[in-house]
């Protein structure tokens, strides 16, 4: 598996994004976490063994300070190209998600462009989500 943590050029120690690449994972022993804890989108790879099971739980409800949404997208099928942007909405950087990599948004903007018929994307962000006119900013590049 290949991480790459993308910072800000302005900002140098605030990450903006991070690509995940799944690549070889046979190797993959134990959990990886993604994402660091103070985000409020996690992410995390597990391997998991034939009959593994965890104990049944649910998840203590709190209050928590709404952020902006920070976005996840994870490549099913198909290629996706994702432009990073800075804080400043310039382009940071360009990668190609295949199936099994992922992209995530913390900070700063980001663009999706299918590269190949029929592609399917999970998407997975914070919420609750108000809809496009309360939590999107259009970039002019």
């Amino acid at each position: 598996m290949i991480t790459e943590d993308i910072y800000s050029k302005t900002n140098k120690d605030l990450l903006l994004h991070q690509y995940i690449s799944l690549g070889s994972f046979e190797d993959l022993l134990h959990r990886e976490n993604i994402s660091s804890e103070d985000q409020s989108l996690q992410l995390a790879l597990i391997p998991l063994k034939h009959l593994q099971t965890f104990r049944p739980h649910y998840h203590v409800e709190h209050v928590r300070p709404m952020p902006k949404a920070q976005e996840s997208w994870i490549v099913i099928r198909g290629s996706v190209q994702v432009t990073y942007y800075d804080i400043d909405n310039t382009v940071i950087a360009e990668r190609t998600l295949m199936p099994g990599d992922a992209t995530i948004t913390y900070h700063g903007g980001h663009n999706y462009q299918c590269m190949s018929e029929n592609a399917i994307v999970y998407e997975v962000k914070t919420g609750p989500y108000l809809g496009a006119k309360y939590d999107k900013a259009q970039i002019n590049s």
